[in-house]
């Protein structure tokens, strides 16, 4: 028996000079060796394929950083069909996606949704938004506002289709708080895109400031400024705060639906929303002046010092 060891361990050393031990024999020492030949040729052949996960997961993140360049805002107020960054005002960064984070299997898929900081317009973090029929159609077509987006107006947001490559196209959606179907991070409303569904992907845009919002219903709204953005079917608003959210992209923020607001009272209608519900609706640069126009709020201040020059 003493015999039969030193020779194996001579054979096995022969074999395998880096002195590496197999954690299983299967049968003898050359069918576990085959085993190892076989697993080392098989991984060489998917790192030459790309198929390795850390080849992947490199692959989607170049994807999903692909700069977009967006249209310059124009006549400054937002068009249908007009692809646009969502800027959170409360974690300063913007609304996106991860087409591999799938909350749900076919055929019904969800994927998750968060805001992430970036340098540019990329892919994960620009929407088409594109309208739906509304009652005032009539009365926008005759006022030649047809191809603006209105307050109170329903739309929906599209990821833009140049990451999907042909894909079936896939949508903001939300729906009711549920046991099995909430928030990641804060079990609250949860927002996810999806490739199904018809009300729960429905939003509209309102305007920001309480007091002038009855006012401001089925005027168009303007680019580059602040909005609160309702879920029609939970009237609820569609919100980000500074809770942690992990993904293959890193650390960003949770997304999610709520009302949040700034002060406690019993009236809600006239309080003001808190940073969290709020978003900027950024879109592309003026090619003659190389700079984003001003803000709502900018303008506002604006007027209110030619008026108090006047």
């Amino acid at each position: 028996k003493a015999t039969v060891s030193v020779l194996y361990c001579i054979l096995h050393t022969t074999m395998n000079p880096a002195g590496k031990r197999h954690r299983t024999l299967v049968k003898n020492w050359s069918e576990d060796m085959q085993v190892h030949e076989d697993e080392t040729r098989e991984y060489l052949h998917k790192r030459e394929t790309g198929q390795l996960l850390s080849q992947k997961i490199g692959s989607k993140l170049r994807e999903h950083k692909t700069a977009v360049k967006l249209d310059p805002p124009g006549e400054g107020f937002l068009k249908n069909g007009q692809l646009v960054v969502l800027q959170s005002v409360e974690t300063e960064s913007f609304l996106s996606t991860d087409l591999d984070d799938e909350l749900t299997a076919k055929p019904h898929q969800k994927f998750g949704v968060s805001t992430a900081s970036s340098p540019e317009p990329r892919l994960r973090n620009t929407w088409v938004v594109e309208a739906l029929p509304h009652p005032d159609d009539d009365y926008w077509a005759e006022a030649g506002e047809s191809h603006l987006i209105h307050y109170s107006q329903k739309v929906r947001f599209r990821l833009n289709p140049a990451l999907q490559k042909g894909g079936k196209p896939v949508y903001l959606s939300s729906e009711r708080l549920t046991p099995s179907c909430h928030s990641k991070v804060t079990q609250q409303q949860e927002v996810a895109l999806a490739d199904h569904g018809n009300f729960q992907l429905a939003w509209s845009f309102i305007y920001a400031n309480p007091e002038f919002r009855f006012e401001m219903e089925g005027q168009p709204v303007k680019t580059n400024s602040i909005v609160v953005i309702s879920h029609c079917a939970t009237a609820m608003y569609l919100s980000s705060h500074r809770k942690s959210l992990l993904n293959d992209f890193g650390a960003e923020w949770e997304v999610f639906a709520g009302k949040l607001h700034t002060t406690k009272g019993k009236n809600n209608e006239f309080r003001p929303e808190a940073p969290a519900n709020h978003w900027v609706l950024v879109t592309g640069l003026e090619p003659e002046t190389g700079v984003s126009q001003p803000t709502e709020e900018e303008q506002n201040r604006e007027s209110e010092k030619r008026d108090e020059a006047a």
